[in-house]
């Protein structure tokens, strides 16, 4: 799973001003073939530990989390690799992946 990052300042106050466009944490459509509801999750917000804990709970264990996104302008540090330079250090500090902007977490079920 893909997903934002709670503790980063910036990624917190985008995903509540997307749950506040969109009336809230969860809103449903129509399936088109049954007709039935289904509920569609908008931008959720976890940090990394509560996600660990959420998906263990699941019986499910984490084989792999990468976060990314350090530096508010990383959508620009594909066109500037100084800037990808300092981003992919930036990794390697436990302290900075903390407050990542998003992480991937790759769980596999016990």
């Amino acid at each position: 799973m893909v997903d934002s990052n709670a503790l980063n300042p910036v990624v917190y106050f985008d995903a509540k001003m997307e749950q506040r466009r969109a009336g809230g944490v969860v809103s449903t459509k129509e399936d088109p073939k049954t007709g039935n509801e289904i509920p569609y999750a908008h931008e959720r917000l976890f940090n990394i530990r509560s996600i660990k804990q959420l998906v263990g709970s699941y019986d499910f264990h984490v084989e792999r989390l990468t976060t990314y996104g350090y530096l508010p302008l990383l959508p620009l540090a594909a066109r500037w690799k100084k800037l990808a330079y300092y981003s992919n250090w930036l990794d390697r500090l436990p302290l900075i992946r903390l407050f990542a902007a998003g992480y991937i977490v790759v769980a596999i079920k016990r």
